[in-house]
């Protein structure tokens, strides 16, 4: 589904079966019923470099993915995380996320040079 050079800047694929497997083991962990991707089948994709935020592919809903920072509080302290988090951003298309990922890159750097 993702081609490396697709990727925006500052994300990084991420193919190796067994990363994936950890991401998504996290993932599973932290969420809980009323979060929107509890039950949800995923496939790791990409990280943004430099943050524990994930790309996952949602598995059950073709061409959609979601973006998802994810807290680590289940690898910390073995227990799920209360929604709202992990934090998530649904996308429709690969499309709508780089949209996106533009815009939260500009306003991110504005925040900066403010």
């Amino acid at each position: 589904m993702l081609d490396a050079l697709m990727l925006p800047d500052g994300w990084t694929t991420i193919d190796d079966p067994k990363q994936q497997a950890i991401f998504e083991a996290e993932l599973s962990g932290e969420v809980v019923m009323g979060h929107p991707l509890h039950g949800v089948q995923v496939r790791t994709l990409a990280r943004r470099d430099g943050r524990d935020d994930f790309l996952f592919e949602l598995l059950d809903s073709p061409g959609q993915l979601a973006v998802v920072h994810l807290t680590w509080v289940h690898t910390r302290y073995g227990h799920a995380d209360r929604p709202p988090w992990p934090w998530t951003r649904i996308h429709p298309s690969i499309d709508e996320w780089k949209r996106w990922i533009i815009e939260d890159t500009l306003e991110t750097d504005d925040d900066i040079d403010h």
